[in-house]
């Protein structure tokens, strides 16, 4: 399991909280507008070992610090996974993990074993696209089962990234239905708009242009 460091602080990843963000290399979904793609086919950020990075943990100031982000590539692929979440348990922080849901078996033990305080989901889009949407095999059961596991904490969200060139405004409003018939129950849903990076995975998606706000808006609409 590689680990690699980003920005020292996160603002935005866990709302209302300040979080130190560490990212694990691999992920089974290969995206085209992945934005990065060297943890998930180039592999070219340098790794930090895990016991230099518990250390950083164990210095960072907890009255500034809320939680620790774990996010990838995607790492609950990592059978190694629960043992260092203890670890940053042990160090006192609470733990945010960002998925794809495809590894429900993973998310439960991770809950079982208190290891997480809170899940956010990315659905990527509706069931008939979401192969062509990764570019991967899916188990829709493995991405319901997910959902479920997810929606049965106080603290999660769903999330989806919106690009022209995948979603409709329909297909947002037949996502979130299908999250809703799934947990039964209205989801904290969040929808992020595509908007444009150094790199993809796919080089062409430079060219894809973001949702108005507006249009944003109208989807929000139809989904509150």
């Amino acid at each position: 399991m590689r680990l690699k460091l980003t920005n020292k602080q996160s603002l935005n990843d866990w709302p209302g909280k300040i979080v130190f963000p560490v990212l694990i290399e691999g992920c089974n979904f290969k995206c085209p507008y992945c934005f990065l793609p060297e943890l998930v086919t180039n592999f070219t950020k340098e790794e930090i070992k895990q016991e230099e990075l518990l250390k950083k943990i164990a210095e960072l100031d907890k009255t500034w610090y809320d939680g620790i982000l774990i996010s990838g590539g995607e790492p609950t692929i990592h059978k190694e996974l629960p043992e260092f979440l203890k670890k940053i348990k042990d160090i006192g922080f609470k733990i945010r993990i960002f998925t794809n849901g495809s590894n429900p078996n993973m998310l439960k033990k991770l809950i079982d074993e208190k290891l997480v305080d809170s899940i956010a989901m990315d659905v990527k889009n509706t069931k008939e696209k979401y192969e062509s949407t990764t570019n991967s095999k899916i188990n829709i059961k493995d991405l319901e089962e997910s959902m479920k596991i997810t929606a049965s904490l106080k603290d999660y969200e769903f999330r989806t990234t919106i690009i022209r060139k995948f979603h409709t405004k329909e297909d947002v409003v037949k996502i979130f239905k299908w999250i809703s018939s799934v947990i039964d129950k209205k989801p904290n849903y969040k929808i992020q708009n595509f908007y444009d990076r150094a790199e993809y995975i796919d080089e062409n998606m430079k060219r894809e242009e973001p949702f108005q706000e507006k249009e944003i808006n109208d989807i929000y609409k139809d989904i509150t």
